[in-house]
């Protein structure tokens, strides 16, 4: 082969002596120039008229059909200062502040530039909850380049997993193909979890019972009356709490009449002024469970405390937490608030904290602001109830916790996980009333209102507390890039 010989001629070199030129056919021969003093570039002109001999009449390769013309974009794209803060995002890793971004580019129609789309995609491929707000901006060149990587094609998805996913993935992917199935066809969602039921261990079972709390129904009822008889305590009690969701369900009625019996009140009487005679306060006198069932195991309840409680008090609370607040006012045909005071004092941590599981169940606008007001210091306020509590009443609420001896120590972090972003009103209560360090640790500046950055900028300016420089520095360059953000897209 001519090329080989050439390639040949290469590796030994040209330098010591000529290089023997392989043979060359007598019509390419005949036009080739002769080097005889300059023997390297004998040797490429010899390699170049090679190569295109040896392509000639060859037959040309199939055409690459090529992707359709990307249409226009819709939108304009965002200014170039906003576009630097987009790039310094990605580049100091600021996920908060990108999906700040992405809410105000969607709110004022502008898109990304193309170059930081693949940047955006692969974000959004990485996190499925900021696809949504990401297939928002991208517009026409952000979806027109999906197709060309699989892993960003969740823009286009209109159908939900295959049942293949299910089958064969690993106990992640199950499960996140369950919750598409579920938010698609609740139904299919439930016969699947039931015919892999046998096969899968408590711990799965367990999670698939959570994965069909969104779109729970009426429908549900007799599959999660089945996991009631479930071998494992952590799947039963997964059934119970998904049961206790269902006003209608057959399991609230064995737990209200269970807890009927234990509960009698006294309504208050007024006082008569002329006569002297004082008004007497409304009363609810409880009773204890005599005993332990096997009924009563169940339906999720557990026999041994998993705390410092008598025996008996446990299984009350728990009776009081599977029971709708509805259950209170109407039985007895009273307000949240006259239920309350009527607490005898050796019961009303036990059933504060009842009436708070059950809040965060089924969320009660009249009786959240009562019960968070009405717990004590070692009653938490978990991350249940604070997503029960509706934006108007945050404040408020949040006023009402941090007034509590004590509750200045609040768990910040759920807090924001469950409110974020804060609105003007929840910002301006966290400024006033939480210790700053707690505010620095938390990262609670990524979340505050936009109006109340500058309060914060003033309070963090000047600050002396040297172990908290560098959060302190990291908060102040924050708001800087926030404030820039918002008037970038008030424009």
């Amino acid at each position: 082969m001519i090329l080989d010989e050439i390639v040949s001629a290469a590796l030994l070199g040209t330098r010591g002596a000529p290089a023997r030129l392989p043979e060359m056919p007598e019509e390419l021969a005949a036009v080739l120039p002769t080097q005889t003093n300059n023997p390297e570039l004998q040797l490429l002109d010899v390699a170049a008229s090679a190569t295109l001999y040896s392509r000639a009449g060859s037959t040309a390769h199939q055409s690459v059909a090529l992707p359709e013309v990307c249409a226009a974009d819709r939108w304009t794209q965002c200014s170039p200062r906003a576009d630097d803060i987009l790039a310094q995002v990605f580049e100091d890793h600021l996920q908060p502040i990108l999906i700040e971004w992405l809410e105000l580019a969607s709110r004022a129609n502008r898109r990304p530039p193309h170059s930081l789309l693949p940047k955006l995609l692969d974000a959004a491929a990485a996190k499925k909850a900021l696809q949504p707000s990401v297939v928002a901006v991208i517009d026409e060149r952000g979806r027109w380049l999906t197709q060309f990587n699989p892993r960003w094609q969740f823009t286009s998805k209109t159908s939900v997993p295959s049942d293949d996913v299910w089958q064969t993935g690993n106990t992640q992917q199950r499960a996140e193909a369950l919750r598409a199935i579920r938010e698609a066809d609740p139904p299919t969602a439930r016969n699947l979890v039931a015919g892999t039921w046998q096969a899968d261990g408590a711990d799965e079972r367990t999670q698939w019972v959570n994965c069909l709390l969104p779109n729970l129904s009426d429908a549900d009822e007799d599959f999660l009356e089945t996991c009631l008889d479930d071998r494992s305590s952590r799947v039963r009690e997964a059934a119970a709490s998904a049961l206790a969701r269902l006003p209608n369900s057959k399991f609230l009625v064995r737990m209200t009449d269970r807890l009927r019996p234990l509960i009698s009140f006294t309504p208050g009487t007024s006082g008569q002024l002329l006569r002297l005679k004082r008004g007497t306060k409304a009363g609810l006198d409880v009773q204890l469970p005599a005993a332990f069932d096997k009924s009563m195991q169940r339906d999720g309840m557990t026999e041994k405390p998993s705390e410092t409680l008598g025996q008996k008090q446990w299984w009350l609370l728990q009776m009081i937490a599977s029971v709708p607040l509805h259950f209170w006012t109407e039985t007895f045909d009273t307000s949240p608030s006259t239920l309350i005071e009527a607490l005898p004092s050796d019961f009303a941590t036990l059933f504060i904290r009842g009436w708070l599981a059950a809040l965060s169940r089924a969320p009660v606008p009249e009786w959240i602001e009562l019960l968070a007001a009405a717990a004590k210091l070692e009653i938490q306020i978990d991350e249940g109830v604070l997503r029960a509590v509706s934006p108007r009443q945050r404040a408020s609420v949040l006023q009402t916790v941090l007034q509590m001896p004590g509750q200045k120590m609040l768990e910040l972090p759920k807090l924001l996980e469950a409110w974020r972003p804060l609105d003007e009103p929840v910002s301006k209560v966290l400024l006033n009333e939480i210790d700053l360090r707690l505010i620095l640790l938390a990262d609670a500046y990524f979340y505050l209102h936009p109006n109340a950055l500058q309060t914060l900028e003033i309070k963090l300016i000047g600050q002396e507390m040297p172990e908290y420089r560098r959060k302190i520095d990291q908060a102040l360059s924050v708001i800087s890039l926030r404030r820039e953000l918002h008037k970038e897209f008030s424009r």
